[in-house]
């Protein structure tokens, strides 16, 4: 039901409303990130339901399994929103500042930007999500 009401508000709401704005970056933004959000509430709506409905019990066994996939299914979901608002939204209208001001280190920081900072945030959600079913990272 809550999924069901969360769609409706980003799609049939929010949509039409962000049409409207002069500048279009709120109305990308939605798009780029509407389904990573619609995922994002039904995995921690089951953990949630999981945890209250057997309570310690969703920690061991079966359940505790199926709690870590739930956690990592959302860092990799995290993650990936991540790299896409930075490269569809951030980077997209940097560009577009960029290219109407006349300074010169603006088109060499914006390519170093836009290839190192997908990188670090899949290294970052990589070593979350590892750290999050019980593999030990310490040694690195």
């Amino acid at each position: 039901m809550g999924t069901a009401i969360l769609y409706s508000i980003l799609f049939y709401i929010l949509r039409p409303i962000l049409r409207e704005y002069e500048n279009d970056i709120a109305f990308v933004t939605l798009n780029v990130s509407a389904y990573s959000v619609l995922f994002l509430f039904v995995i921690f709506g089951f953990k949630f339901s999981l945890s209250t409905s057997f309570g310690e019990l969703a920690d061991k066994g079966l359940l505790g399994i199926i709690s870590h996939i739930l956690v990592a299914s959302a860092i990799v979901i995290i993650s990936s929103l991540t790299t896409k608002l930075f490269e569809q939204v951030f980077i997209y209208y940097l560009k577009e500042y960029t290219s109407k001001s006349e300074v010169m280190w603006d088109d060499v920081l914006l390519p170093i930007l836009s290839a190192i900072t997908p990188v670090l945030i899949y290294i970052a959600g990589i070593a979350f999500f590892f750290s999050s079913i019980g593999v030990d990272l310490s040694g690195i």
